[in-house]
């Protein structure tokens, strides 16, 4: 799954946004690029859950098609 993250700013913006994906459980790995704003989780994890709990930290997220 992967999502398009806002307000991602620097280094230690990813390795909140890495942070919180993996502590959704069901994470198995976490990608973050900050450039293309995005993240990218694999394993079996509520979307719902992944998104309102980047919004909860300040990094709102949808999720992109693929």
């Amino acid at each position: 799954m992967k999502l398009h993250v806002d307000n991602m700013k620097c280094g230690g913006c990813v390795a909140s946004v890495k942070e919180v994906l993996e502590s959704v459980p069901g994470s198995q790995e976490v990608v973050v690029d900050l450039d293309g704003h995005w993240a990218e989780v694999r394993g079996a994890i509520d979307v719902d859950e992944a998104i309102a709990s980047l919004t909860e930290k300040g990094y709102p997220a949808r999720r992109i098609e693929q």
